[in-house]
């Protein structure tokens, strides 16, 4: 008697292997794939961001209708001004309360700080006295900034004005000297 299989039955065996390899191979290329997600997977990342020992300050916004007349109101009479920079008065359209809870005021003094401030993804934040005043806007032309001083009876001689990115490293402007040009 022979061991030897008909046509038929050799067909079937070789279909079936197949269909097992298929099969395997199948799973094997699924497992693998899902296995990146796990959490033993050896992948390097990107490093952290360096943790900041000092929080970043934040000034309070504006009102829109403030921040816009600061951003295109005519030059006012100017009360301070140092290197790069001046601090003029200016009085708006209608009172506005900068400061939550303070009476409306009418009267606002805006620093421009002249140089190269191109279009970036934050508004720089102005310092005065390492202390942040405000947002500056950027003028169309990208060669100034303004920010409104909400509390300006402070101003004095001396003040240190800076400004920065973010948390970056802040780019000191000048001093201020009271009075005009």
């Amino acid at each position: 008697m022979s061991t030897r299989l008909p046509f038929r039955g050799w067909v079937y065996r070789a279909a079936l292997t197949m269909l097992v390899l298929t099969g395997a191979f199948v799973v094997a290329t699924f497992s693998s794939s899902q296995s990146s997600a796990e959490p033993e997977d050896r992948t390097p990342r990107a490093p952290l961001a360096p943790v900041v020992d000092r929080p970043v300050e934040s000034p309070t916004p504006l009102p829109n209708a403030v921040a816009a007349q600061v951003h295109s109101a005519p030059a006012g009479r100017t009360i301070a001004h140092g290197p790069n920079m001046t601090v003029d008065e200016f009085t708006l359209n209608e009172p506005a309360t900068l400061k939550g809870g303070n009476a409306p005021v009418r009267a606002v003094a805006r620093l421009t700080i002249t140089g190269d401030f191109p279009t970036r993804s934050l508004d720089p934040t102005v310092l005065v006295d390492d202390k942040p005043v405000g947002r500056g806007i950027a003028a169309v032309d990208e060669r100034s900034i303004s920010v409104a001083l909400t509390d300006f009876p402070s101003v004095r001689s001396g003040s240190v004005v800076k400004y920065r990115y973010g948390s970056g490293p802040a780019t000191t402007v000048g001093q201020l000297t009271l009075g005009g040009k």
